[in-house]
């Protein structure tokens, strides 16, 4: 990899911003040391490099060679053959099997062999070539430019070891504040423990605060939910020895957050909005939106207040910037998945991208709808409705990418933790929250093989657990020796589609107690990890640094890697992992139990005017047009009030039309002049004269598009979406302009799900939207429902006398689907 690679353009297909986050932060200083190719003795070779002046600067590396030293043999699988390949060769990327053959690999390994060359690299390592020089500093400045004050390159132990060694090398003194910082802060990812001093690849200060106090915010509630303590004005009374901790560290989490003029997202991001977390202490050039959603669901879960702050907003808009292209959620970059740079001989770990993964995406719908429905008022959402709107419109996206990930088994596969467990129950989790499942039909269908496929792979023991060789192998999928962690996820996603009562759901909970140890098998604390292969998997050790006497109670044996840094090649050891998910999936348990318990034991008293707003069935309205069109149903809809809770579901332009008489409004967009130009002036119809339009070049797609769009999507939505655009439905004998906190009670008495369906012959919805709920369906029309010659139905093709059979009907049906998706 040339040093030249530091002057390309960012608009250009490479560039170093086209690499993920770690990939480019680690690779800028290993263009520096590629130049100066410093050569080094071990240890014990010493006696071979002769009488060289620098023992850390020789070139050409022939007199440090000794085959029989034995330094650091152990991180060899097979210590006699020290060579190892980064890549295929050069015939095999040409004359190899059909499937094996790979013109780009063949090309990337081609260039790597000519830039390999001894002249090519004598002239271009050249220290009189101007071009390199340049590119020299370029690198040099970009490692100044991006040193955090505490001296952190990126957080993690790559780029701040690479990055002192590239400046070394380009002659900065061992004095130089910079590498001084530098070092400062290698130094604080060491821990001393019984065998000596080792380094930790990184410290996830963010992530792992952000997810204990989540977890025990869970538990708070849970706890003050089984006590029924309550105040003096109805609420929940907490314990100040739990809640002054979680207050401490949410303060904590907010002074994290990055409002920052810096970082390597704004060169792509569709947003300049700064406002994410990053995983580590010192790493404000990376954030990702993996820790920035978890911070957000664990701010509000403290202080449900904190969902009016600035501080939740600007994070929810950085989030929404670094949506893909294709719906999902990379972790640091947005729309970073140049898959192709993988035929690189230098991607050893085919981790140089950072593109849309299932977890990540998962957990931002989860974050999604947690705050559309958090509180069920909606008072955040009602501030700005366009964020809710934003919110909606990005979870479209995010489910049909979510679709076109799942495995066949019904599985997702997990970028950030072992593996298809923590992918499939990510996903899950973000389904559940909001009622995203219920949306339509195949994200319901998907939901359920996957809840299918996590029960399929529970152990006889209760637990779950997958091996990290399913990485490499699919067919280990969900197969492995039970750990806490990873039993807990699936646990906790389960409870959101099952009952407490449910069998696999019991068992979860048995193995979680019955593996429950008296004393933790780890403490806050450094830790450190010693590998010992078992069975094809890795397992570690924790030896404590200390364990403070103040520590007492119970957690879970650590056994068993669950955290992935990068597939098949790195693996994380999370110690809180197999503490705080269990918190978590417990109380969910505890929670779901108790409510069940409750529904079925309790009397409860409901106020008849309560009671008889539960059960008023739940009409929508679906109607489309002038005033005129609306007035018949605005009539229908009085009249049917006094019984039933009615929707109407219109354009915008209508809303103080259909409010002012107290009704319930649904926006679907569009207007009635965009409609009318597209169905209500051609007496051929739609499909018949938008045809005519094309041949003559004069078809107006865009429009014809958008009414189209309305039609089949936001109708749909209106007999789902429990948050109406009037947030209230005035009962019976009440005054419409009663105060707007007990509208919405009164609303949220019963989520929105249509049970009658009113609609007219044009909106064409409704029978799909009958079909898939099962409902009644009535069709009111205010003039000729049967197709004339003067007036047809306004999606035929033809005039009514014509009588095209069933090919040509069937040929509309595909007329209409390229349309919608051109």
């Amino acid at each position: 990899m040339p040093a030249e690679l530091i002057l390309l353009p960012s608009w250009s297909k490479l560039n170093i911003y086209v690499l993920s986050s770690w990939a480019r932060s680690t690779l800028i200083p290993i263009l520096i040391v590629r130049h100066h190719e410093p050569v080094y003795a071990l240890p014990q070779d010493e006696d071979h490099v002769g009488d060289q002046d620098d023992l850390s600067r020789s070139k050409g590396g022939e007199s440090c060679s000794n085959p029989c030293n034995n330094f650091l043999d152990e991180l060899w699988v097979d210590p006699s053959t020290k060579n190892v390949p980064y890549s295929r060769s050069l015939w095999d990327c040409f004359v190899g099997a059909d499937q094996d053959r790979d013109l780009i690999e063949a090309l990337f390994t081609a260039g790597d062999q000519i830039l390999s060359q001894p002249w090519i690299k004598g002239l271009m390592n050249s220290n009189d070539s101007p071009l390199r020089r340049l590119s020299l500093r370029k690198c040099e400045q970009w490692l100044l430019d991006h040193q955090e004050e505490s001296g952190d390159w990126a957080g993690f132990f790559p780029p701040i070891h690479g990055s002192i060694w590239a400046l070394l090398l380009q002659g900065y003194p061992v004095q130089h504040q910079v590498i001084n910082l530098g070092l400062q802060a290698l130094e604080r990812l060491a821990v001393h423990d019984s065998r000596g001093k080792w380094l930790q690849s990184t410290v996830s200060a963010c992530w792992d605060t952000a997810l204990m106090v989540n977890a025990l915010c869970d538990a708070r509630s849970t706890l003050a939910l089984g006590s029924q303590q309550r105040s003096e004005s109805g609420g929940l009374i907490l314990s100040p020895t739990l809640q002054t901790p979680l207050s401490k560290a949410a303060a904590w989490l907010r002074s994290m957050q990055l409002m920052v003029d810096h970082g390597d997202w704004r060169i792509y991001a569709k947003t300049q909005q700064a406002g994410g977390w990053s995983f580590e202490y010192h790493n404000s050039f990376f954030p990702d939106v993996d820790d920035t959603a978890v911070v957000i669901m664990t701010l509000v879960k403290e202080n449900p207040q904190e969902i009016h702050s600035n501080c939740i907003s600007n994070a929810v808009e950085w989030i929404l910037g670094m949506q893909n292209v294709d719906g999902g959620w990379g972790a640091f970059d947005i729309n970073n998945d140049a898959r192709w740079l993988h035929k690189i001989p230098f991607s050893d770990m085919d981790s140089l991208v950072d593109p849309s993964t299932a977890d990540v995406t998962g957990r931002m719908l989860e974050c999604f709808g947690f705050l559309l429905e958090h509180h069920r008022d909606q008072q955040y959402l009602d501030r700005d409705s366009k964020m809710r709107k934003r919110l909606l419109a990005a979870s479209k996206p995010a489910l049909d990418f979510l679709l076109s990930t799942q495995e066949k088994s019904g599985a997702w596969w997990g970028r950030w933790g072992n593996n298809y467990i923590y992918g499939t129950t990510n996903v899950l989790r973000g389904l559940a929250s909001g009622n995203f499942w219920r949306v339509s039909s195949a994200v319901h269908e998907a939901t359920l093989r996957a809840v299918k496929w996590l029960r399929d792979c529970q152990n006889e023991d209760g637990g779950w657990g997958e091996t990290l060789l399913s990485y490499s192998d699919a067919a280990l999928a969900g197969q492995g020796e039970s750990t806490a962690g990873q039993t807990a996820w699936a646990l906790d996603s389960l409870l959101r589609f099952c009952p407490a009562s449910d069998k696999a759901c019991k068992r979860g909970v048995m193995w979680l107690i019955a593996n429950q140890t008296e004393r933790p098998s780890h403490r806050s604390g450094a830790f450190s990890i010693t590998p010992q292969p078992s069975g094809g998997d890795s397992t570690f050790s924790i030896l404590l640094k200390q364990e403070p006497e103040h520590c007492k109670g119970a957690s879970w044996s650590i056994n068993r890697y669950v955290g992935t840094g990068f597939p098949s090649v790195l693996y994380l050891g999370y110690p809180f992992y197999h503490h705080l998910f269990p918190i978590q999936a417990l109380a969910r348990f505890i929670d779901c139990t108790y409510r069940q318990s409750w529904a079925k034991n309790s009397v409860i008293d409901i106020p008849a005017a309560v009671a008889s707003d539960i059960n008023r069935p739940q009409v929508l309205i679906m109607a489309l047009g002038s005033r005129g069109d609306i007035d018949v149903f605005i009539s229908i809809a009085q009249r049917l009030r006094s019984a039933c809770r009615v929707r109407i579901a219109t354009h915008p332009t209508h809303r103080s039309r259909v409010e002012d008489r107290g009704l319930e409004f649904y926006d679907v967009g569009g207007s009635p002049d965009e409609y009318a130009s597209v169905v209500g002036d051609e007496p051929e119809g739609v499909l018949s004269s938008n045809f005519k339009q094309f041949l003559k070049g004069e078809l107006k797609l865009a429009a014809l598009q958008r009414s189209l769009c309305t039609t089949f999507e936001l109708f749909w939505r209106a007999c789902l979406d429990s948050h109406s655009e009037s947030d209230f439905q005035a009962p019976h004998g009440h005054n419409t302009k009663y105060p707007l906190e007990q509208q919405r009670v009164d609303s949220q008495l019963r989520p929105f799900v249509a049970d009658i369906i009113v609609s007219a012959p044009a909106t064409k919805v409704h029978v799909h939207a009958c079909q898939s709920l099962q409902v009644p369906l009535v069709l009111v029309s205010p003039q000729p429902s049967l197709p004339t010659k003067a007036l047809p139905d306004v999606l035929t093709m033809t005039y009514p006398k014509f009588v095209p059979g069933r090919w040509w009907n069937l040929a509309s049906y595909w007329v209409l689907d390229l349309l919608l998706v051109l």
